[in-house]
């Protein structure tokens, strides 16, 4: 994978979004062989609600697109030369979906929790249900998806899919995916989104990252 390999997959990534992109906010710093973001702020928002981290996101214009559904994508690479991925970022943010629980099932669940002694889980769900009866605010089930990969990591898998800031669950890569190869895997949370197919997926999948590693859960490597 080379910069400049990125940079053109990045080109036909924002083709095929461009009917459902409202703010095109792609930074491609050539000084410094990384393709990133306008004012782009390093790190992860953790142990934070999810509307409260994706507000933040957006009201900070954290992304390189932001699609007319309110999601919205982050693409960051950043090379060492031109021809060597260093650290990687990729991410969707859905906007936050409401859950449908009734406050009387809240109610039963906070209980059940009570029994179980797991005082935690027992004061979060009451006080969601103190919110559902003042204010009709109602707690969501959304969280963010995300492909990071980082050339110096010792403790964990290099490339890797994660969700949300869950930094126990890690499912290992054994490549690193184009932009358009990670919005292929998203697809199904991007409302509008058109048919993938033709030049753009192709050349995602002849110039990804091949890490020359052992095959991990997400793999290009075919089976023998």
């Amino acid at each position: 994978m080379r910069f400049a390999q990125v940079v053109q997959g990045l080109s036909h990534t924002r083709d095929l979004l461009r009917p459902i992109i409202q703010v095109d906010n792609v930074l491609v710093d050539e000084a410094r062989n990384t393709l990133t973001w306008r004012n782009r702020i390093s790190g992860i928002v953790k142990n934070v609600y999810y509307p409260i981290e994706y507000q933040h996101l957006i009201d900070n214009r954290q992304y390189s697109f932001l699609l007319t559904d309110g999601s919205f994508l982050q693409f960051f690479y950043e090379f060492e030369g031109l021809k060597k991925p260093k650290s990687v970022r990729l991410a969707l943010y859905p906007p936050p979906v409401s859950v449908s629980a009734t406050t009387e099932e809240l109610l039963e669940a906070a209980d059940e929790a009570l029994d179980r002694q797991d005082d935690h889980l027992y004061e979060h769900l009451y006080n969601w249900v103190e919110l559902m009866e003042a204010k009709s605010v109602h707690p969501t089930n959304t969280s963010h998806v995300r492909f990071d990969f980082d050339s110096s990591v010792k403790v964990h898998e290099k490339a890797h899919l994660q969700f949300g800031a869950i930094t126990e669950l890690r499912v290992g890569a054994d490549f690193i995916p184009q932009p358009i190869a990670f919005v292929e895997l998203v697809a199904s949370l991007i409302n509008g989104l058109g048919p993938l197919a033709g030049l753009g997926l192709r050349h995602a999948k002849n110039n990804c990252g091949d890490l020359n590693a052992v095959s991990r859960l997400i793999s290009i490597r075919k089976s023998a």
